[in-house]
């Protein structure tokens, strides 16, 4: 039932609580425990569109989405986080991998068969289901397993380069990944769409997020040269612009991480008018709207205690990348919604623009 729409859930929930003490009991313990354990009946295997399906959604049945985050864990040891985005960013999911890899490396046997601590009885929580809640139940599974059947997920790795030649090359790793995302894009649709990539701003003592804007006249320059039949001709040219896109990329990154984006100054100031009962015409404008529907949505979060991490596209026609860039190697898992956009026409455009990337930086 997590899994359903907030209102409808909701609205079972407080009926499940009218019903019965004992239900109200059961909410109470999931609603108060820190996070929550998922022990999952399943070998996964070095599938990594199974792997990412498992741990980004599953069936729903083995899960609590209303948890600020669930600790997950296969027959076969993959372990992975699903977790609640309202309470944080990744940069605190990030700061748990980073402090269990740790601690696994460095405690990794046990010298002693005796607990150190007083044991702890697990006891099973029980509900009173009656048939409302039953039929709530069936509709759910139904409507989720139908909605998850339209998330395609294609992985995308190339291991011909990463940090240490972008270090060689003197440019940004992260604005060759973003480059390279708008130039597939580019090849495959003739134009340059809103993007989206999150920067955290912890930084600040509250700080969340805010947007870096990877869409720039540099990038479209270079999208729309590559996207030609004879862009190899023009190696010099594209070299001098891709170091352009790195530098205008690394103020972009600088000035989001420091507060200085646009995009949550511009949504304070919209939800604020929205209270007084009226939005300037800047938010009623059609570039307004045009830019917040991010058709490229982009993530990333860099830990040798983080194998994969992926989430859906936040438009119905969108891509929902969640990349990484290692010393010796980049990747990507891409998500789309089925009849929507091609996921693995665009993997495999990434495939080729990243090894063109490449012969450009190495060209003399």
């Amino acid at each position: 039932m997590t899994t359903e729409e907030r209102n409808k859930w909701a609205a079972i929930r407080e009926h499940m609580i009218l019903k019965n003490e004992q239900n109200s009991k059961s909410f109470d313990e999931i609603d108060t425990s820190l996070f929550v354990v998922c022990l999952d009946d399943v070998e996964l295997g070095d599938d990594h569109v199974g792997v990412t399906r498992n741990f980004l959604h599953s069936d729903g049945t083995n899960r609590w989405f209303d948890k600020s985050f669930q600790l997950i864990v296969s027959k076969d040891a993959w372990a992975g986080v699903t977790f609640e985005h309202s309470w944080g960013d990744g940069v605190a999911i990030l700061r748990f991998f980073n402090d269990i890899h740790r601690d696994s490396k460095e405690h990794q046997w046990c010298n002693s068969l005796q607990s150190k601590r007083q044991s702890v009885q697990p006891f099973k929580l029980v509900f009173d289901i009656d048939d409302i809640v039953k039929q709530a139940i069936k509709e759910g599974k139904d409507r989720y397993k139908a909605h998850t059947e339209k998330l395609v997920i294609h992985p995308f790795i190339l291991e011909k380069y990463g940090k240490t030649e972008c270090k060689n090359w003197k440019i940004s790793p992260d604005s060759i990944m973003q480059l390279g995302f708008q130039i597939a894009f580019h090849r495959m649709y003739k134009y340059t769409p809103a993007s989206y990539e999150s920067c955290s701003t912890a930084a600040f003592k509250h700080g969340r997020t805010e947007t870096i804007r990877p869409a720039t006249s540099l990038t479209k320059a270079v999208s729309e040269i590559m996207s030609m039949k004879d862009w190899s001709s023009r190696k010099g040219e594209l070299k001098t612009l891709i170091r352009k896109c790195s530098e205008k990329h690394n103020q972009l990154t600088k000035e989001a991480a420091m507060g200085q984006g646009f995009d949550r100054h511009l949504f304070a100031l919209r939800l604020l008018a929205e209270k007084k009962g009226s939005l300037p015409a800047i938010f009623l404008d059609n570039a307004y709207t045009k830019f917040n529907r991010n058709i490229i949505s982009t993530s990333t979060l860099a830990s040798p205690a983080m194998r994969i991490g992926a989430f859906g596209p936040v438009m119905p026609t969108g891509f929902g990348i969640g990349y990484q860039i290692w010393e010796g190697g980049l990747g990507s898992i891409i998500a789309t919604y089925k009849e929507e956009r091609d996921g693995g026409a665009f993997a495999e455009t990434c495939h080729g623009v990243f090894t063109d990337i490449q012969s450009i930086m190495d060209s003399t």
